[in-house]
């Protein structure tokens, strides 16, 4: 029960698709078959004021494609999703911070355009006390902003090859004082599948093919230790330790999972959850290619991300 009751929860994940080709319209959202972005990696997860984050993105390219050019941007109120996600303020939209800058404050922002390249070095620059004024609500402002975790800010990419193109944005929060409970990004070393029976971890050399048109369990190696606890004030305005919630994608070349996502919530929903799977490789006539890739992403709701992939061998069930 509850696995089917997780199966019908739609996850609330940081990373948005804006635009781009999205492949044949009647593949599974977890099918691979275009150029896709499934996820982006922030170290640290939440940079502190003066802390540089790298942003490592994790993306599908299709056989055939050329190497792909990332142009990366950000902006502090992005627009509604709708349109694209515009960034509706620039630098001179922050309002009169006169007393600000008299009292020594640099007010600066850093310049929306990132520039390009496989990663993105962004660093916290923006004055702490500045953020603490935007997380509390500013004349002149946009409305009040959600500060669960530091303050939000939107960091956009354009992904572009020869062949196709998209734009995708990850919220991104910038801590304004020392963190009391920093998160760190949860590890994902690995996959077991089961062999005649027996659990078997998915080495670099595994040559163990997964079946066409055949059940395929797999289990993500994912402890539980990767929950990690912290405090989190109620409405009521109590304290309370929780410990985070996990979620796994998983994406295929071929085929489907029997869960598209897979979670662990504190006595709810188990590790055991989180973990096992079951792939259903396509039949030769539909899926011609002999090998295809997993692709398992792992994030928690406090915006650690990590992932794994590998690529297996296929094969007809033998008669």
């Amino acid at each position: 029960m509850t696995r089917l009751l997780l199966r019908g929860v739609t996850l609330a994940s940081t990373l948005a698709l804006v635009s781009g080709c999205a492949g044949n319209p009647m593949d599974p959202y977890s099918r691979l078959t275009s150029l896709r972005l499934l996820a982006i990696q922030s170290e640290p997860v939440v940079p502190g004021p003066g802390e540089t984050t790298t942003l490592t993105p994790l993306l599908y390219v299709p056989d055939g494609q050329s190497e792909p050019e990332l142009e990366w941007s950000w902006c502090p109120f992005p627009g509604d999703p709708d349109e694209g996600y515009p960034c509706e303020v620039t630098e001179e939209d922050f309002g009169d911070l006169d007393e600000l800058r008299e009292a020594g404050i640099d007010v600066t922002l850093p310049p929306l355009d990132l520039g390009t390249g496989a990663t993105l070095d962004f660093e916290n620059s923006i004055h702490p006390l500045l953020l603490a004024m935007l997380c509390s609500g500013m004349n002149s402002l946009p409305p009040e902003v959600a500060c669960p975790h530091g303050f939000p800010v939107q960091i956009k990419v354009r992904v572009r090859t020869d062949e196709d193109e998209l734009v995708a944005v990850r919220t991104l929060y910038l801590g304004y004082a020392p963190a009391e409970f920093p998160n760190t990004n949860p590890e994902l070393p690995g996959l077991e599948m089961k062999v005649d029976g027996e659990w078997t971890e998915v080495s670099e050399d595994f040559d163990i093919p997964v079946k066409r048109d055949e059940e395929n369990w797999v289990r993500a190696l994912v402890t539980e230790d990767q929950a990690e606890s912290y405090e989190t004030t109620a409405l009521e305005g109590e304290v309370l330790t929780v410990r985070e919630r996990l979620y796994i994608s998983w994406f295929v070349e071929t085929g489907d999972t029997f869960f598209a996502r897979t979670g662990y919530i504190e006595d709810v929903a188990s590790m055991e959850v989180l973990n096992e799977n079951r792939w259903y490789p396509e039949r030769e006539e539909d899926y011609p290619d002999d090998t295809a890739e997993l692709v398992m992403v792992l994030w928690d709701d406090r915006g650690g991300t990590n992932w794994w992939r590998h690529t297996f061998n296929v094969a007809e069930e033998e008669k």
